[in-house]
């Protein structure tokens, strides 16, 4: 017997295939150079554009910080023009205060109370006519960096400011194109905004299919709130068989947890 019979089998096979990988090399040696050129364009590519998002992000968030800030001088602007007794009047006030023959001479200085955009965080106007400029800064950011992270957080503040001012209708339309991002924690953030917006409309059966499309992200941080908005919405139908169900839902999926504590409650209000 030959003492090549003693070889184990397949052992002939892997160095065929060794010397078949060679002779590929040596016959197409062109071809074979020319595609890892090609492999090494490809991945500097790759890289000029991560460095080119990367760029186009950091401007985009500059920008937004920018119209963010617009946006916070004219609510503070108006929330100035609102209040009781504007700055001008109390520095007034503490002067005259100050030539009283009655006040001692190293008293009465009274500061200007500090006034907040939260003082009409929640009022109800019209945003495009009292904040259009700010609004404007702020769509532009969303148009002039797409599908970037500024561009979402642009359209989500966008939301927010027509939801909170009494404009659901138009914050449905930001929250909607804020779902076009990829990540599944935005995408379920963007669709639970959209349904808290058609509850806002009264559009209940529009609001459960948005914290469905929510849920569907499989997002456990906010599964809770999804939840508790469908029981509400299922309960304004009213659908009560479906808000029970959803009630118990949270209470077997989030036993332990507030959630859980407030769907028994609501649960034994149901009629």
């Amino acid at each position: 017997m030959s003492p090549l019979s003693t070889t184990p089998k397949g052992s002939d096979e892997f160095t065929a295939g060794v010397n078949s990988i060679f002779d590929i090399f040596a016959k197409n040696g062109k071809a074979m150079i020319a595609f890892a050129v090609v492999v090494l364009l490809g991945a500097g590519g790759a890289v000029v554009v991560m460095n080119h998002k990367a760029a186009e992000t950091d401007q985009g968030r500059n920008a937004l910080f920018t119209a963010r800030k617009g946006l916070d001088e004219q609510l503070k602007k108006m929330a100035e023009a609102s209040a009781p007794a504007t700055k001008t009047d109390v520095v007034k006030d503490a002067k005259a205060t100050q030539n009283s023959p009655k006040a001692p001479a190293d008293k009465g200085q009274t500061k200007a109370p500090e006034i907040s955009a939260d003082a009409v965080m929640f009022d109800r106007f019209d945003v495009d006519a009292k904040l259009g400029s700010s609004v404007k800064e702020i769509e532009a950011v969303t148009q002039a960096y797409p599908n970037t992270r500024p561009a979402y957080e642009g359209m989500m503040v966008l939301g927010k400011l027509y939801l909170d001012h009494g404009q659901p209708e138009k914050a449905v339309t930001w929250f909607q194109k804020a779902t076009e991002n990829s990540s599944s924690l935005d995408k379920a953030l963007a669709w639970s905004s959209v349904g808290y917006a058609q509850e806002n409309l009264a559009k209940y059966k529009e609001a459960i299919a948005a914290y469905d499309q929510a849920l569907n992200q499989g997002e456990a941080v906010i599964k809770g709130d999804l939840l508790m908005g469908k029981a509400r919405s299922y309960q304004a139908i009213p659908d009560l068989a479906q808000a029970r169900a959803t009630y118990d839902l949270i209470i077997s999926q989030l036993p332990s947890t507030d959630y859980s504590k407030t769907a028994e409650s609501l649960k034994a209000r149901l009629q």
